[in-house]
């Protein structure tokens, strides 16, 4: 079973939507780890098996691109786009690094960041502008 998401503390925070409120979604906590399911092999080693859609963006950014976790790294950012829209992945990505961008963490920043050029980099398409401004301000 899923745990629920715990805030990295009580502080209120401002959402997208314009709201003020207590950040409970996997996109503010450092650690999902335990929002994710996973499937145990006979290796002793655990193979992602689900989790939420932004668990599964919270997990990547704090994957890396030659750390242990390098294999889901580069197989969300290789299948990410059957599940969420690209928008939706950066949207996703930004609010995580301005959140841990004010908590002064820059580790989960960089890690963040990592992942997000990735995500422009392989961009198709148009972008709305609205996107395109908050991507410039970073």
């Amino acid at each position: 079973s899923r745990a629920s998401a715990v805030p990295l503390n009580s502080q209120s925070v401002n959402r997208p939507d314009g709201t003020l409120g207590v950040p409970d979604s996997p996109i503010y906590s450092q650690n999902v780890k335990d929002q994710l399911l996973f499937n145990e092999e006979d290796g002793g080693g655990a193979s992602l098996k689900g989790g939420t859609v932004e668990a599964l963006i919270a997990y990547a950014a704090t994957a890396s691109a030659s750390g242990p976790d390098r294999l889901y790294y580069e197989a969300f950012l290789m299948t990410y786009r059957t599940f969420v829209p690209s928008e939706t992945v950066v949207e996703k990505l930004l609010e995580r690094h301005d959140f841990f961008l004010e908590k002064r963490d820059p580790v989960v920043c960089h890690h963040t960041l990592s992942v997000l050029m990735r995500v422009v980099d392989d961009l198709r398409g148009d972008v709305n502008k609205e996107l395109l401004n908050r991507l410039v301000d970073v």
